[in-house]
């Protein structure tokens, strides 16, 4: 089995609950963090990586030998986040990871109120949208106008992960 590359070399691989062993991903923490935050009303996209490096840095000092299971990673990350003084976001990470374990090990989805294409309207208000006809603009500076703010509000629901859109 290749190694993937990591910063932590020795926890290339994670071993899930059923056996299978998996990549290990970094990112994976500071998304679930993230999301955890955001459940909160607290999105903090820097936050959640800065935990993250702090989880990394006891990860290698605290598990020895093999490979990290996902119930050794899953405890370190609330111990880690209560004691670095985000008590609240420790127990919102690990009600989702509960969540995640009750739905077969399954990513936890968005949090309720994300944007889609379907329930949710591209581009300038109307009200906006008056507003620059009202000043004449030529036509092709009102269809350039138009189009970045529909394109702007369907990459920022649609395309890039909620904690780039936080930190945006």
């Amino acid at each position: 089995m290749d190694q993937p590359s990591s910063p932590y070399a020795r926890f290339a691989w994670v071993r899930k609950h059923d056996g299978r062993l998996v990549p290990f991903e970094a990112d994976k923490i500071s998304r679930d963090l993230f999301a955890a935050g955001e459940g909160l009303g607290k999105p903090d996209a820097f936050l959640a990586r800065e935990l993250t490096d702090s989880i990394l840095h006891f990860l290698d000092a605290e598990v020895t030998g093999g490979i990290p299971t996902t119930s050794q990673i899953t405890d370190l990350v609330i111990k880690v986040v209560r004691e670095l003084g985000q008590p609240e976001l420790a127990m919102a990470f690990a009600g989702a990871q509960a969540e995640a374990a009750r739905n077969g090990d399954r990513e936890v989805l968005p949090a309720a109120g994300t944007a889609s294409v379907s329930g949710h309207k591209m581009g300038p208000p109307l009200r906006e949208l008056a507003d620059w006809v009202a000043g004449v603009p030529a036509p092709g500076d009102l269809i350039w106008k138009t189009a970045s703010s529909g394109l702007r509000d369907f990459s920022l629901s649609e395309i890039f992960t909620r904690d780039l859109v936080a930190a945006q």
